[in-house]
């Protein structure tokens, strides 16, 4: 078979069969296959990232509405301006740990960090 003949299969079972995918990419191009892998776990830790970090807001966008607090008042009681309290919740933001300490206790919340399942 042509290397074009299995470019060619290999796009075609890329999407409809990637465990399959993966082992005949293993076969044909080890280096490349690590690659693939190396990148997978990278987009799978920046998703679960991401979804711990939108748990983690909701949690204290919850506790506001508990408090019938809006960021003004969220802000006045972490003596912080509103835009600072509106830049930490915003879905670009990347608080620091001190800060998302002082907002959980400012809320009666308490972060805590628990084992997650991973893939190796």
């Amino acid at each position: 078979m042509s290397k074009e003949h299995d470019e060619w299969v290999l796009a075609m079972i890329k999407d409809k069969d990637p465990d399959l995918y993966r082992a005949v990419l293993a076969e044909q191009d080890p280096k490349l296959a690590k690659e693939l892998e190396t990148e997978e776990k990278q987009a799978e830790a920046k998703h679960r990232q991401w979804q711990n970090r939108q748990a983690i807001m909701l949690e204290f966008f919850n506790a506001m509405a508990a408090k019938n607090w809006q960021q003004r008042d969220f802000a006045e009681q972490l003596g912080v301006s509103q835009a600072t309290v509106s830049s930490l919740l915003s879905k670009r933001a990347n608080p620091r740990l001190s800060s998302l300490l002082k907002m959980a206790d400012t809320l009666g919340l308490e972060l805590t960090l628990k084992s997650a399942k991973i893939k190796e």
